[in-house]
């Protein structure tokens, strides 16, 4: 190995290190902090919105997590918005009105011209929402008991915006352990955000906001036509305006969701997830190039074998120690630490094949 890489590939490293120790320590400090105990007569109302396109098969399974919710039924709402459903979504949250008789059913049955059928869903349930503090989640996902007062805890402490993760149920074996990698890569990279004071990540299918917030910045004006998008380019809209977001620690404010049942439908979900990207602001852009850049410039030049070896091995180790301490925060219970050697490598190509294809995006929502 040339000196001049040498130097080139221990700075890398140098920097990388930087960002790793900062990362974990906002990592750590954001598990640490407990929110206040809050009496049942101060819970704020909340109008709980799901946008669903054909959703008659996933749809129980939600309904029934909400039906056992701890939080007081006379303060909250839900507004489901069928988006041109020609199953039997309609029919089917209508024998659910016994249970959740506070139900508002929106029948959409076209989107404007500009408008991507998910955010055109949101916008006109949000219009119809009784109360300012909004709880978003996708049809597919199963909310804990408490997870209502976990969300409403943070607007009592201030957010006008809380971002929730969304954990997938897992197969067994590699494909589980690569789409855990996947998912806390990307829950970190959340993180980083909010420990530069710039949120720009969050999960459609898991958060809040309040409409006060919403209509400050406009909704989605600016973003509608944009596929995806509806979670974090809408919040990188509140982080512009300085609006106070949370990150929601406790795993009775997450969610589980189904994971990809083939790889096509995680081909397709995942594209549509990452052509949000192009239209990110320049200094997020930039961040992920430079991380990403200092890990493709790791792995390459340890391809010149001997001592440049070395920079890649102590990155790896410290990115093994990270994972594994988010695996316990994050309460991915089936990690295994050896994992990092191929699940790392592998996520890198993913990124570079997923990220080229997202930018070309798509018309599918589902």
């Amino acid at each position: 190995m040339t000196s001049l890489l040498a130097v080139g590939l221990f700075i890398a490293l140098a920097i990388y290190g930087v960002l790793i120790a900062g990362l974990w320590w906002h990592l750590e400090r954001q598990f640490r902090h407990p929110l206040p105990e809050v009496g049942e007569p101060s819970w704020p109302a909340l109008s709980v919105i799901v946008a669903a396109h054909n959703e008659e098969a996933t749809l129980p399974a939600l309904l029934e997590a909400l039906a056992g919710q701890g939080y007081p039924s006379s303060r909250w709402e839900l507004i489901v918005a069928a988006d041109r459903c020609t199953d039997g979504t309609v029919a089917l949250l209508g024998r659910w009105q016994d249970r959740l008789p506070k139900i508002k059913v929106l029948e959409i049955e076209w989107v404007p011209e500009g408008w991507s059928p998910k955010k055109f869903a949101l916008q006109q349930a949000i219009r119809q929402a009784q109360h300012d503090h909004l709880v978003l989640l996708d049809a597919d996902v199963r909310p804990g008991p408490d997870h209502l007062q976990h969300m409403a805890a943070h607007f009592l402490n201030g957010a006008q915006a809380v971002v929730g993760l969304m954990k997938l149920q897992l197969p067994p074996g590699p494909v589980g352990r690569f789409l855990s990698f996947e998912r806390m890569s990307n829950w970190l990279a959340c993180l980083a955000g909010f420990a530069l004071k710039h949120p720009f990540l969050a999960y459609g299918g898991n958060w809040a906001y309040t409409r006060t917030a919403f209509q400050g910045v406009g909704g989605f004006e600016g973003i509608a036509g944009v596929l995806s998008g509806d979670d974090d380019l809408l919040l990188q809209k509140f982080a512009r305006q300085g609006l106070p977001v949370h990150f929601c620690s406790h795993p009775e404010g997450w969610v589980l969701t189904p994971a990809p049942t083939s790889w096509q439908q995680f081909f397709v979900q995942r594209r549509r997830h990452l052509s949000a990207s192009s239209h990110y602001p320049p200094a997020v852009q930039l961040g992920y190039g430079l991380v990403h850049l200092l890990n493709f410039s790791l792995w390459l030049g340890a391809l010149g074998g001997g001592t440049a070896l070395i920079p890649l091995l102590i990155k790896l180790a410290l990115d093994g120690a990270l994972v594994a301490r988010s695996a316990q925060l994050f309460r991915e219970e089936d990690w295994q630490p050896i994992s990092i050697l191929w699940t790392e490598p592998l996520w890198l190509l993913y990124l570079l094949v997923f990220g080229l294809l997202g930018l070309g995006g798509t018309r599918r929502w589902r």
